[in-house]
């Protein structure tokens, strides 16, 4: 598999048939565009194919004041990968993975900080829940190894804007089930839940 700058993606919302271009596309291809997917891509198929495979994954990203109060028009729809041991498949078939863990590691204070993101689906609803692990930095022989995933650890400590549960109602497809009325102003159809449950995901904020 092969990934070039002639590829294009392009998405429709279910029954649109408005003449101006769909309002899904033009999110869609805004967040590609600010996230320079084409060039992302193409560099994420080739470490995936010598590395043994990656998962991408999106969150939602905003700034923060010294108060901790979200900065107006600092958010943004973020996209990144993972490489094949930052993921681990916890559920899938022939023809899907459905459930997953992506792992985050940071070092900070002589102590490894170990954050699985769990994302899974119950029924019709979309889940992320996050979990924080710690384990004393090994110095001389003292401590542990960074492979070890150590007791669990308060999230707040490294992720304060992070939601320990974060949930979404979709369809298996991907479409939101909720009514246009749930929908915030100018959100394109589809879309209704991307910016809250993008907000489960572990880079939720800088």
């Amino acid at each position: 598999m092969v990934w070039t700058d002639q590829c294009e993606v392009d998405v429709a919302a279910a029954g649109y048939e408005g003449e101006d271009e769909d309002p899904l596309n033009a999110f869609v291809q805004e967040v590609l565009r600010k996230n320079n997917f084409n060039r992302a891509m193409r560099d994420a198929v080739e470490k995936a194919a010598a590395l043994g495979g990656e998962a991408m994954k999106c969150w939602r990203s905003v700034r923060y004041d010294m108060g901790g109060n979200e900065i107006p028009g600092s958010e943004r729809i973020r996209l990144g990968f993972a490489m094949a041991d930052q993921f681990v498949p916890t559920g899938w078939d022939v023809a899907d993975v459905d459930a997953g863990i992506f792992v985050t590691r940071k070092a900070r204070g002589g102590w490894y900080y170990t954050l699985l993101e769990f994302h899974e689906w119950d029924g019709t609803t979309y889940v992320i829940r996050n979990e924080l692990y710690r384990s004393e930095i090994k110095k001389g022989g003292v401590g542990e190894d960074q492979d070890i995933l150590g007791f669990r650890y308060p999230l707040a400590t490294v992720y304060p804007h992070l939601d320990e549960e974060t949930t979404a109602l979709f369809r298996r497809d991907g479409r939101d089930l909720r009514g246009p009325e749930h929908r915030r102003p100018g959100q394109p159809p589809d879309t209704g839940q991307l910016r809250e449950l993008a907000r489960g995901g572990a880079r939720g904020g800088t």
